[in-house]
C-alpha cells in the first residue's frame, strides 16, 4: 500500500488533517473506532465528525443497503449542534465505539492529501461551523432519502465543507455549498423523474386491468 504525504507549503499552523490520520492509515488494526479519529485530530471535532460519517458514502466500496441512511443520523446530530453553537461534538458513547474498516481510511488518505494541496487559512469566517449548520443539516436530510445515483454528489458536497473546517478554509467551505446546491437540485430531478416514471406504470398497468 503507498499512502501520499502533503506537502506543509501554504498549510494551516499544525500538522494538516492527512497527517494526523497517517498512523492509524498505516497502522495494524484492521478497524477503526469514531473514538480513534476524535483522539488523533485533537480539537477539529466537527470537521473531522462531517468527514467520517461521510467517507463511506463518498469513496465507492462495497456497503449492506441503507448505510447512507443510517450514517446520515449522526450527521444530522453533528449538524444540529454546529447549527446551535457547540463548542465541541457531544456523541453517544454508542456512536463513539462505531468502527469501520482501516481499508476505508487508506482508499481515502490519497484524496485528502490532494484536496489538502489547495487548502489554506483563509476567509475563516466561511468556514464557521455555526454558519454551516443549517446547509450540513439539510445535505444530511438528503443523504438520509433512499434515492439512487444521489447519495454521492451529497456526500462529496459535505466532504468539501468538512475539509474547509478542518483547515479553516472558507473558499473551499463555500464551494462544498455551491456542490451541495447542485446536488440537492439533482436529487429533486430524481425525485420527480421517479415520481413520474411511476404515475406512467400505474397509468398503464389501469389501462391493462
Amino acid at each position: 500500500m503507498t499512502i501520499h504525504t502533503s506537502s506543509s507549503g501554504g498549510a494551516a499552523t499544525g500538522p494538516r488533517t492527512s497527517e494526523c490520520l497517517l498512523p492509524l492509515a498505516c497502522g495494524n488494526r484492521e478497524r477503526l473506532a469514531v473514538s480513534d479519529i476524535l483522539s488523533a485530530l485533537g480539537d477539529r471535532g466537527f470537521g473531522l465528525l462531517l468527514l467520517v460519517f461521510t467517507l463511506p458514502n463518498a469513496i465507492p466500496l462495497p456497503a449492506p443497503p441503507g448505510l447512507s441512511a443510517i450514517l446520515a443520523l449522526p450527521l444530522i446530530l453533528v449538524a444540529t449542534q454546529m447549527m446551535l453553537g457547540l463548542e465541541r461534538p457531544r456523541l453517544p458513547g454508542l456512536l463513539q465505539r462505531l468502527t469501520f474498516s482501516r481499508t476505508l481510511l487508506q482508499r481515502a488518505h490519497p484524496h485528502l492529501v490532494r484536496l489538502e494541496r489547495r487548502l489554506r487559512p483563509r476567509h475563516a469566517v466561511m468556514a464557521s461551523e455555526r454558519m454551516l449548520g443549517i446547509p450540513c443539516l439539510v445535505l444530511a436530510i438528503v443523504l438520509a432519502m433512499p434515492i439512487p445515483m444521489g447519495n454521492v454528489p451529497v456526500a462529496w458536497a459535505v466532504l468539501l465543507i468538512a475539509m474547509g473546517v478542518l483547515e479553516r478554509d472558507g473558499l473551499f467551505a463555500m464551494a462544498g455549498l455551491v456542490a451541495g446546491a447542485a446536488a440537492v437540485a439533482w436529487n429533486g430531478v430524481l425525485i420527480f423523474a421517479g415520481s413520474q416514471a411511476i404515475a406512467h406504470v400505474t397509468r398503464l398497468v389501469s389501462a391493462v386491468f
